[in-house]
């Protein structure tokens, strides 16, 4: 299939994603550069490119009249464009949350921690006679606001833990306060990231069920778009739990342990976890316009591939988080 093919058809490829990727880099640009004049405009050209995108796809039917094209050459050979063109921007998604991942863990392991502090204080209770447990001992190292207290730490292990265990050189910390350290202190500051990430586990499931829904030729129209809406609100509701949750949790982490961008640890924790909101956010926006869609009727067997291409997207922020809960929240 090619474009000469469809000279005579509706469908061809739009200029409404290039438009909203402008947009999403003016926006960006703006944003970094605190300028509320480029930040405004981005998203002004955003929502053009996005409101043209979907004006054109909503009366698409999937018939041969307004079929899409199919990719030639390897590896995409015989796919359809849009689904080649999802899994080309999925790989450009791995590469950016793989250098976040890739340098959190780098730098992760070559910092002292709390787990570092734990195995020192088990050390000096084991061969320095060190008086306590474990957490008797690490408790003594900080504060009630939880700065460190090198003098006191020093004394609880026998001088085991010294100055050159909190610094690697004068202004330079070798000891990192990284966010697992307060998420998993208790049990509540823990259950809001085990809770999104069972949200957006099921979230995944009922973009499936939508899918399966709109595929199902033998269900009444009406019958499969109500399908079809509900799942999707489902996955909205979800999504939405995950931000508010995610919102929460910054909010705590900042007030109350006072662990903020400012510090290496944190810069690597915001931004991971606030890009990945930041795509969460984007396909809570694409499932809204998904939810009109099946509320006016459009969704059927013929053109339900947009659902599954959607549905690509929201599986790789779900495989992306279950990367993130485990390295940011627990280790």
């Amino acid at each position: 299939m090619s474009y000469d093919d469809h000279d005579d058809h509706g469908h061809h490829g739009s200029w409404a994603p290039i438009i909203a990727s402008l947009g999403t880099m003016m926006f960006l640009y703006g944003f970094s550069e605190a300028s509320m004049g480029i930040t405004a405009i981005g998203i002004a050209v955003l929502t053009w490119g996005l409101f043209t995108w979907w004006k054109g796809d909503l009366p698409f039917d999937g018939s041969e009249k307004m079929g899409e094209l199919e990719a030639y050459g390897t590896p995409f050979g015989g796919m359809k464009i849009r689904k080649a063109g999802i899994w080309l921007f999925l790989m450009s998604e791995v590469m950016i949350f793989g250098s976040f991942f890739g340098a959190y863990m780098r730098m992760r392991t070559n910092w002292n921690t709390h787990w570092t502090l734990r195995d020192k204080a088990q050390e000096a209770i084991d061969t320095l006679g060190a008086e306590g447990t474990v957490d008797e001992i690490v408790k003594k190292c900080f504060d009630d606001h939880h700065h460190v207290k090198e003098e006191a730490c020093e004394i609880a292990t026998n001088g085991l833990v010294n100055s050159s265990f909190w610094w690697s050189e004068p202004g330079v910390p070798a000891y990192h306060h990284v966010a697992a350290e307060y998420i998993t202190a208790d049990f509540m500051t823990l259950l809001p990231g085990a809770i999104n990430t069972f949200a957006l586990i099921l979230s995944s499931f009922t973009v499936v069920l939508a899918l399966k829904a709109a595929k199902n030729a033998d269900l009444e129209p009406n019958v499969r778009n109500k399908k079809v809406r509900n799942y999707l609100v489902m996955t909205l509701a979800l999504g939405t739990l995950f931000l508010i949750l995610k919102l929460w949790e910054w909010n705590h982490l900042i007030h109350d342990y006072d662990f903020t961008i400012s510090t290496l640890a944190g810069s690597f924790f915001y931004v991971t976890t606030g890009a990945h909101g930041i795509h969460v956010f984007v396909g809570l926006i694409f499932i809204t316009y998904f939810i009109y869609k099946a509320h006016i009727g459009g969704w059927d067997p013929n053109n339900a591939q947009s659902i599954e291409y959607y549905g690509l997207y929201w599986h790789f922020v779900d495989l992306a988080w279950v990367v993130i809960f485990p390295a940011f929240y627990l280790y």
